[in-house]
């Protein structure tokens, strides 16, 4: 009744009405309005209404409470004016008052109040790192008959830790029967008899995510794999109606794996490529250090010559089968098209697996100059590529060898370049990992729970566990073997990827280097990695101090013209630098005591501070009393 929402809310209209007020909200601005001028008809009201003295009180209480409100809000909404005023962001004002005034939406989070947090800085990086020469890949066809691997033979020896050894591989093939499409015959393969690289098995498949579906085509590796099932001696017709059986069979020893299991490792093993790079020395250092190591361009140059000259020389050669036309053999096709394959061109399986007639050759030909036009670009990308000056400078050289080697095998293939760290640096990193465990707090694991953790919010991680993840679970020959080095080193201090300790602050300035390496790695010998993943974490102060403040001059703003006049005390006696340290005190102590609102001392507000006058108010002693002078 006597502060209602909308006015006259109830009474009866005629017209109609888009939105009608609620009956029970009071409008609280109306009703502090009315109990400020006059709080005796609320009174009157709430104690006709039946309200008791203690009920008074409370809402007494409640109405002082919202004036507090009130007050407190037309403050808050004055300093964001004044600062958004200050900024020049009028539109602002105006967004945050009207949602005040018409309360439509909740009102915009007030700037004028924001403290950015204050913290310690923390780069984490997470690395797979070798030294020395790549291990043997017991089992997988010879590098050197690989173009990928022996463009890039470090990743491709860990590749075959992943994947495990293709021996123990089963691959089943199953020839349908057209008239009753039931299962005729079932033949069993090696993953070894393809004569694959493990790095081919890798980019061999697609990066898709969870689970493949069943309508969609066969990646490269199967393609390969029928294809090698219609040209073993005894193998299936050119026209069999084939298909890989993924399913485990009942007979598979415990150390055998399927062809399902290798494919999905592959998938995990190229997702974690198309998102990772390789690294350089100057990620083996903290943010704020320049890196002293030196990265052997020669050698990467060396691979990326090597690897051109492979992609020309197999490009040439199925050229040259194909202009021949119909004098080309069937079988000098099928192998020059798989050799141009291996450079991640596709459709490179031949179609038809087996027969010299004249329709075959003709099929193949097609085939073949289909591959020749996809690979074109690339061997003009090269080109373009080599014609372009070499930079003297250390990284931009790198980058342009890097480019190269993409050009060859396309976008997603990974290489990574050796380096070497300085003495100081591998010195350090060697004392960094030899103290591992006492830097994880004396427990070795401690850096498995960090990456378990910090696979779920990161991908690049998530994606290193999965790999893995199967590799532990496949028994490949690889598992998490995570090692943490914390730059600069020193000798106890507690590692930054575990809580703080009570009552102290982490390190500052620190690189939490996290390496998933053998215990044989060894910093003096030349490096290689694939950089996963790096991200930057401020961990907040304890304490924070904090404040609303900014400044603003107006167009009118001029200097101070007040002046402080100081005479010596004692008139015969000259300045020293303690009497005027006394001064100076006096004054401050006298100016506090007069704090008051210049408006309060009317015609006297001229002369002060250089007057002081003394003042009692119950005329005990001679005092002046300023009031008169305001008449």
């Amino acid at each position: 009744d006597l502060a209602p929402l909308v006015a006259g809310k109830l009474e009866p209209k005629t017209q109609p009405a888009e939105a009608i007020a609620a009956n029970n909200v009071v409008d609280g601005l109306v009703l502090h309005s009315r109990w400020r001028a006059d709080g005796r008809p609320v009174n009157a009201l709430l104690r006709q209404a039946g309200a008791s003295a203690e009920e008074l009180q409370k809402m007494v209480r409640e109405l002082d409470a919202l004036g507090d409100a009130i007050d407190g809000l037309g403050d808050a909404l004055t300093s964001e004016a004044a600062y958004q005023i200050a900024r020049g962001n009028t539109s602002r004002i105006a967004s945050t008052l009207a949602a005040i005034a018409h309360g439509d939406a909740p009102a915009p989070e007030l700037e004028v109040a924001r403290m950015p947090r204050t913290g310690v800085a923390l780069t984490h990086r997470l690395l797979a790192l070798w030294s020395g020469t790549p291990a043997a890949t017991t089992g997988w066809a010879a590098a050197s008959t690989s173009a990928r691997a022996s463009a890039e033979p470090m990743l491709n020896a860990w590749a075959a830790k992943l994947l495990g050894d293709p021996r123990k591989v089963r691959c089943t093939i199953e020839r349908i029967d057209d008239a009753t499409g039931t299962v005729a015959e079932t033949r069993a393969l090696r993953l070894s008899d393809l004569k694959l690289s493990p790095l081919d098995i890798v980019h061999g498949v697609e990066a898709m995510a969870g689970p493949r579906r069943a309508d969609t085509s066969p990646d490269d590796i199967e393609q390969r794999l029928l294809y090698a099932a219609r040209q073993q001696p005894a193998g299936f017709d050119a026209q069999a109606n084939l298909r890989i059986q993924h399913a485990r069979p009942a007979d598979l020893a415990a150390t055998e794996l399927t062809l399902l299991d290798v494919l999905e490792q592959a998938r995990a093993a190229r997702r974690l490529l198309s998102g990772a790079r390789g690294a350089d020395a100057e990620d083996l250092n903290p943010p704020e250090r320049a890196g002293g190591g030196t990265l052997d361009h020669a050698e990467l140059e060396a691979r990326v010559v090597k690897a051109e000259k492979a992609v020309n020389t197999a490009h040439k050669a199925l050229d040259t089968l194909v202009k021949k036309g119909s004098a080309s053999t069937a079988d000098a096709l099928r192998a020059a098209m798989l050799k141009l394959g291996g450079f991640g061109l596709a459709p490179a399986v031949p179609a038809i697996a087996t027969g010299d007639d004249a329709p075959t050759r003709g099929a193949l030909l097609q085939q073949a100059a289909a591959l020749l036009k996809q690979g074109k670009p690339r061997l003009d990308q090269g080109a373009s590529l080599r014609a372009a000056p070499a930079s003297i400078e250390p990284r931009v050289r790198r980058d342009q060898l890097l480019e190269r080697m993409r050009a060859v095998f396309g976008a997603a293939f990974v290489a990574l370049p050796r380096f070497a760290c300085d003495t100081a640096g591998a010195a350090e990193l060697a004392s960094a990992l030899a103290a591992t465990t006492l830097t994880q707090g004396g427990d070795p694991l401690a850096a498995h729970t960090w990456f378990t953790r910090s696979a779920r919010v990161r991908d690049p991680v998530s994606r290193l566990a999965a790999c893995l993840r199967g590799a532990e679970v496949l028994n490949t020959g690889d598992r998490l073997n995570l090692r943490v080095a914390q730059l600069p080193f020193v000798s106890g201090e507690r590692w930054v990827g575990l809580p703080c300790e009570p009552d102290r602050e982490p390190p500052s300035g620190k690189l939490s280097l996290v390496l998933q390496a053998s215990a044989t790695l060894d910093a003096a010998l030349p490096l290689c990695g694939l950089a996963v993943d790096e991200w930057i974490e401020v961990v907040p102060s304890r304490r924070e101090t904090t404040a609303i403040t900014f400044q603003y001059n107006p167009p009118d703003a001029c200097a101070p013209q007040s002046v402080l006049l100081a005479v010596p005390p004692t008139p015969d006696e000259a300045w020293t630098i303690a009497s005027l340290h006394r001064v100076l005190a006096e004054t401050l102590d006298l100016a506090k005591l007069r704090a008051v609102d210049a408006e309060a001392l009317a015609g006297t507000a001229q002369y002060l501070p250089a007057l002081y006058l003394a003042f009692n108010a119950k005329d005990d002693v001679v005092s002046t009393d300023a009031a008169a002078f305001k008449r």
